[in-house]
């Protein structure tokens, strides 16, 4: 029984950090990467001043 609860363990905690991983990078990914791109490089140097 021991070995079973083990065993599930980790594949819950890998999809879990699977699925969490992805979001992170899918929401964290396209915000700053459409903000550069829609704005430009003058409203990072203006934000950078």
């Amino acid at each position: 029984m021991q070995t079973t609860g083990t065993n599930w363990a980790p594949v819950i905690r890998d999809e879990l950090t699977r699925a969490g991983f992805r979001g992170r990078r899918d929401a964290r990914a396209p915000h700053p990467r459409a903000g550069v791109r829609h704005a430009g490089p003058t409203s990072s140097a203006s934000s950078m001043r």
